[in-house]
């Protein structure tokens, strides 16, 4: 933890900034640690500005999710959203489907892990063109 000589700096003013540059892990032990301590007043400092704080301790892990302001889902506009292209796509289908396989499969295992060759195996089918599953598995790497 750090402690600022400026008393309107907040004290978790850190994991707050690190937490707006995207998902925090328990292995980034110095903020997760700000992030549990200061757990309340970073749920109200970000409910302010229509953002939510998820904290999986369990699963230790936190981010930040936008708060839908009406029934419409619209948002304050912190992430835009824009449409996955068909090789990104691609990558969260198998991935997710991976996931599922593992969940539903092994029960002792804790981390799912798949090699460059097995998810080359799995892309087949979803190109035409061989040239351009070449250049997605080169960008990929």
């Amino acid at each position: 933890m750090m402690e600022y000589q400026n008393p309107r700096i907040a004290p978790f003013a850190r994991s707050a900034v690190k937490l707006l540059q995207g998902p925090i892990s328990e292995d980034q032990q110095d903020v997760w640690g700000e992030i549990v301590q200061y757990v309340v007043e970073l749920t109200h400092y970000f409910e302010k500005i229509a953002i939510e704080l998820v904290l999986d301790r369990r699963e230790g892990y936190a981010y930040l999710k936008q708060i839908e302001l009406d029934d419409s889902g619209s948002t304050i506009g912190l992430v835009r959203r824009s449409p996955l292209s068909y090789d990104l796509t691609v990558v969260c289908i198998l991935l997710r489907e991976w996931l599922f396989e593992f969940e539903s499969s092994d029960l002792e295992t804790a981390n799912l892990y798949v090699t460059p060759r097995e998810f080359r195996e799995r892309i087949d089918m979803f190109f035409k063109e061989k040239t351009n599953e070449l250049k997605f598995v080169r960008d990929l790497n």
